[in-house]
């Protein structure tokens, strides 16, 4: 990806969102360290998009209803910028193929994964690290939250009230 491209991560509720002040919690990013956090990358269509998105907010029959609650945005290059000394870049992003749960769809090109570079096991105070290395991530992305409404025209606003009529719910 070019150091000029901007990444989109979708925050979903329930879970990721504090339901009393609408502020995105840590624990939104804390997968960076796992299996990495799903975005998308902003050349993506609108078709895209709205292929990604779909695929956050279906739920199994009778599951609680998603909605895109947030959407946080960061540059490449604020992303690769993100180093401890001594270390380098904390975070790495890599153009990602996943699985689709409506599984006769193609894969979505235009999505990414974004990982959390961990120090190795026993090394001293790495739990620390590695949480401070994350709110880094996080004041980044949080300072770079995106009127849901004004994003792509509505987009993710049209998909959420999609999703409260049901739409994205998968048959039993």
């Amino acid at each position: 990806m070019k150091a000029d491209e901007i990444i989109y991560r979708l925050v979903v509720s329930p879970g990721d969102i504090d339901p009393n002040t609408g502020k995105v919690l840590l624990e939104a990013i804390r997968d960076v360290k796992h299996d990495g956090l799903s975005v998308i990358r902003s050349v993506a269509t609108d078709q895209e998009i709205e292929d990604l998105v779909r695929e956050r907010l279906t739920i199994k029959p009778g599951g609680a209803v998603r909605v895109v609650e947030a959407i946080l945005e960061i540059k490449v290059s604020d992303l690769q910028g993100l180093v401890r000394e001594n270390w380098g870049r904390l975070f790495c992003i890599y153009d990602e193929t996943v699985p689709r749960k409506y599984s006769d769809l193609p894969p979505v090109p235009t999505h990414a994964t974004l990982l959390q570079r961990v120090p190795p096991a026993k090394t001293a105070g790495r739990n620390g690290q590695m949480k401070d290395d994350q709110k880094k991530l996080y004041d980044n992305l949080v300072g770079n939250r995106i009127d849901i409404g004004s994003f792509r025209n509505g987009l993710i606003k049209q998909l959420n009230q999609r999703s409260l009529d049901g739409e994205f719910e998968l048959s039993s």
